[in-house]
């Protein structure tokens, strides 16, 4: 076995939590952005 088969388990659990929350920030951001753009709309039509 190639040693990156014992390293990649650890680095996945290591990466996964901020990309999950990277992941987040950003469809949050894009629900605002598009809750402020329909807003926008509505005002200005």
């Amino acid at each position: 076995m190639s040693p990156l088969a014992y390293f990649a388990p650890i680095f996945l659990a290591a990466a996964t939590p901020p990309v999950l929350q990277l992941i987040s920030l950003k469809s949050l951001g894009k629900a605002i952005d598009n809750a402020l753009l329909s807003l926008f709309t509505m005002i200005t039509s």
